[in-house]
């Protein structure tokens, strides 16, 4: 009775960060949750932390095992950034930049970057309509809230998400070139901040 209870639980936490992709997910061979739960003991109670185990554990059945619908590693690693993105604490950016003296700017903490191979955000517009995700490269930014709700996401080109992907801590306005407007925009927008 424990362990059912136990399993119930964790089931609700992975429905809670899954909510698009979960049920699909079942269909994928070896994938049930009593195979997940003999596999993988949790080690936290969080949401996040369980939902990330079972991504890992379900994409190493997708390994030897195409997943269907094929667009579903796309839509699980989605949902999973989302969930990460909103556990995290805004305070966390209040620290003051240990820089020299100019203009700087960085990434909100938070942040996350995923490239997928189908425009799978469609199907988290649209959670009841039977959608076919368009097959081509894509390149998200997944952002908390400017203020409360749900995660932010954006697409941006190749070469955009590469500059953004490679920033470590706080950058100098001064040597981001191409990228003024792009760095602008994302602090007007608040997915960026800068020291003054």
């Amino acid at each position: 009775l424990e362990g059912r209870f136990s399993l119930e639980k964790r089931t609700g936490k992975l429905m809670a960060v899954f909510p698009r992709s979960f049920e699909a997910m079942r269909k994928t061979p070896g994938a049930d949750l009593k195979s997940f739960a003999s596999a993988c003991p949790p080690f936290s109670i969080t949401r996040y932390d369980n939902a990330a185990q079972f991504f890992e554990f379900v994409s190493r059945l997708w390994e030897t095992e195409p997943p269907q619908p094929i667009w579903l590693p796309d839509l699980a690693a989605l949902e999973l950034a989302m969930s990460k993105v909103a556990q995290v604490d805004p305070s966390e950016d209040a620290d003051a930049p240990d820089v020299e003296e100019g203009a700087y700017f960085r990434l909100r903490t938070g942040v996350e970057f995923l490239t997928a191979q189908y425009d799978i955000r469609p199907l988290l517009a649209n959670p009841e309509a039977d959608l076919t995700p368009e097959k081509r490269p894509v390149f998200l930014v997944v952002a908390p809230p400017a203020v409360s709700g749900p995660p932010r996401i954006f697409e941006v080109k190749q070469a955009p998400f590469d500059f953004l992907n490679a920033l470590q801590g706080w950058t100098a306005l001064a040597g981001v070139g191409t990228y003024a407007a792009l760095v602008a925009a994302l602090i007007e927008n608040k997915i960026m901040e800068k020291n003054q």
